[in-house]
């Protein structure tokens, strides 16, 4: 029963997970005199990398000391709020995406339905949509389908950056992005 309750005057409960009050003596952020600021910045939204180069050359935080002072919960009410507002400005985007996705797709579907009726119409020796139109859809859906493959290309890449800039520090981050800017099939992609 002591325990329990010593633990209760310890620890909070945040998002159904519970949570120590304590500091951490190994987390780097936690023995910083700028958790506070750290801290502060990662509820305006900030990054790891934007708020390890804010600070003064003296905190000593990597952006990986940050990241992991947020993983391990030893900021649990404020990433509870940094994980909230995420999620709506996830939701917001997504809004904005879903109505995007919407459009494209009823042109889509539109533009092969024509491809299809032409189709028809060809084979049975009538032509209502006419060639012209047949050209215009096809060229649409080639536009789309060249457009998706970049699409699926770039978040790769920028998923890629994002991970390495988590988990390497400064020097090796700028070691890594020249060492991709002289590969020579990387710059053959212009």
């Amino acid at each position: 029963m002591t325990a329990a309750r010593n633990l209760s005057l310890a620890s909070t409960k945040v998002g159904g997970r519970e949570y120590p009050l304590r500091s951490v003596p190994t987390c780097f952020v936690c023995a910083s005199s700028y958790r506070r600021e750290v801290e502060e910045a990662l509820i305006g939204g900030a990054g790891y990398r934007t708020i390890s180069r804010s600070l003064p050359s003296d905190a000593n935080l990597s952006p990986r000391n940050i990241a992991d002072h947020l993983k391990n919960g030893h900021f649990p009410i404020k990433a509870e709020a940094v994980t909230r507002l995420r999620e709506e400005q996830a939701q917001e985007r997504g809004a904005i995406v879903a109505k995007g996705a919407e459009v494209i797709t009823q042109r889509y579907s539109f533009a092969r339905r024509i491809l299809q009726r032409v189709d028809e119409r060809l084979a049975s020796g009538e032509i209502e949509p006419s060639v012209q139109d047949a050209l215009k859809a096809a060229e649409f859906l080639a536009r789309f389908d060249a457009e998706a493959a970049e699409d699926a290309l770039t978040r790769t890449v920028d998923a890629v950056f994002d991970v390495a800039e988590q988990l390497l520090d400064d020097d090796t981050y700028e070691a890594f992005g020249r060492e991709l800017a002289r590969h020579p099939e990387l710059r053959a992609l212009g």
